[in-house]
């Protein structure tokens, strides 16, 4: 498979209702179109989960790919800290989340 996306890095959020749209519109309309010109960043998708309860908010995750671990590496030393700092100065507590990796291994 030619240029497969070999590294998944996996951010899930959990919004609160009360800041939800604003967080919404800021990751549509700012985030994101930073993270694509992020070079070595060669995908980036928001999915909402499904199927939790969403009483306190609605789950998200947020996924760049990358072609290579040095991509990956370059990406977590240089972006990642600058990025999720912003979300946390203007959210605080009210943006919870995890990251994950995952490697493509259906290459």
């Amino acid at each position: 498979m030619e240029n497969a996306v070999l590294f998944i890095h996996n951010e899930t959020l959990k919004i609160d209702w009360q800041i939800h749209d604003s967080w919404k519109d800021w990751i549509l309309e700012k985030r994101i179109p930073i993270l694509k010109k992020i070079e070595g960043v060669t995908e980036v998708r928001l999915l909402k989960l499904v199927g939790l309860d969403e009483t306190d908010g609605p789950t998200y995750a947020l996924q760049l790919g990358f072609y290579a671990k040095s991509d990956y590496n370059r990406y977590i030393e240089l972006e990642r800290n600058n990025l999720n700092g912003i979300a946390s100065a203007l959210w605080g507590d009210l943006v919870l989340g995890f990251e994950t990796t995952m490697e493509n291994v259906l290459i």
